[in-house]
């Protein structure tokens, strides 16, 4: 697979609804600009919803594994108390 340098640029169609186009136009909105920001913001959106989804996963996955076998910290303090009371 061939990556992109980080500041090449591609030409990509791109089909927008023509009342929006004009709207754009008559503000002097620069559309490839426009665009980018408008991708950029939901790359952006996009990776913190899956580092989100991610995280959240990884939190059920350890409360499963306390629920099973506990915390250590109270593993520990039951083996001090166990050592006290042979003691």
């Amino acid at each position: 697979m061939r990556s992109a340098q980080p500041n090449s640029r591609r030409s990509i169609n791109l089909t927008l609804p023509a009342s929006l186009i004009e709207q754009a136009k008559t503000l002097g909105l620069n559309l490839s600009s426009a665009a980018e920001a408008g991708v950029a913001a939901e790359v952006a959106r996009a990776v913190h919803a899956r580092f989100a989804e991610d995280i959240r996963r990884g939190v059920e996955q350890h409360e499963r594994w306390i629920a099973e076998f506990g915390l250590l910290s109270e593993q520990v303090a039951a083996m001090q108390d166990e050592a006290g009371d042979a003691g």
